[in-house]
């Protein structure tokens, strides 16, 4: 079926991930786009207080990827044009903390809590890793808090993991 990002704002030359903006009238299609993945975990992932930077929570988090990444695919993954599937969206919670709600694709054979406590131990932050379920409530309900601030980025990896059929 192939996709687009006709919304796309930018490509990062280097990675090729993909960053948008979605205006609040626009965040039920995102919702809608997302439900096409074969998505295994919501991640929420959190940085300690005085390291909550937006930027430097985002340069935790590819790092944490591509930990990932190095142990599903090899430490020449991205050479051989592989990778896990993920869209993240950057939230400031009510005390001014910021955090990642993040969709990952690819990485359900992986263990969630040592990948829980590997961003623990790596960021001294906190981390929530759940098992989406089947049901289309749940990926609404999950999709929901990706889409929630409007920023979006997305893995270059990602039509590796669409539905054949979307699930609406």
């Amino acid at each position: 079926m192939g996709f687009n990002f006709a919304g796309v704002d930018k490509q990062d030359r280097h990675s090729g991930h993909l960053y948008t903006y979605v205006p609040p009238e626009g965040r039920d299609a995102w919702r809608n786009f997302l439900l096409e993945f074969e998505w295994d975990w919501l991640a929420t992932l959190t940085a300690r207080k005085e390291r909550g930077f937006p930027d430097l929570l985002v340069h935790n988090f590819r790092h944490w990827i591509n930990m990932i990444n190095r142990k599903r695919f090899g430490p020449r993954w991205y050479k051989k044009d592989r990778g896990i599937g993920w869209v993240y969206g950057l939230e400031t919670g009510a005390g001014g903390n910021v955090h990642i709600h993040a969709l990952l694709a690819g990485v359900m054979h992986l263990d969630r809590r040592y990948w829980r406590d590997e961003w623990v131990i790596t960021t001294g932050g906190l981390a929530d890793i759940q098992i989406i379920g089947d049901t289309e409530l749940d990926f609404r309900k999950v999709t929901y808090y990706v889409v929630k601030q409007g920023k979006l980025e997305f893995s270059r990896h990602l039509r590796d993991y669409e539905f054949a059929t979307p699930l609406l």
